[in-house]
């Protein structure tokens, strides 16, 4: 291969690897974060799983009215409220699976890597 063949195969891969990243953020993909927010509404955790990076927090913020939840993983514990909101700082990888402990059915889990 001549030196302009390589630049120009060299150019094509790395436009080509310029376009994967931001198609992934887009469409929702995986992308870990520092921090991530989880709505509580409708008796259902949003987003049901989160990504963050390693000493990432995750923030769960009430917004069902009066209804009460809690956030319940192994080794956490939120407060049984209706309102306000809850924070954790996740220091090592892992899957970690939360649910609340009043509603059967609502699960969720945060992804740290």
């Amino acid at each position: 291969m001549t030196k302009s063949a390589i630049r120009i195969a060299l150019c094509v891969a790395l436009v080509a690897a310029a376009a994967i990243v931001p198609a992934q953020a887009a469409s929702g993909g995986a992308v870990a974060a520092r921090s991530r927010s989880v709505i509580l509404k409708h008796i259902a955790f949003h987003p049901r799983t989160a990504h963050i990076r390693v000493g990432g927090t995750v923030t769960w913020r009430w917004r069902d009215g009066s209804i009460v939840h809690n956030v319940v993983g192994s080794g956490f514990r939120s407060p049984t409220k209706a309102m306000g909101t809850y924070t954790l700082r996740f220091r090592a990888r892992g899957t970690y699976n939360y649910v609340c402990t009043i509603h059967p059915g609502m699960t969720g889990k945060v992804i740290v890597g």
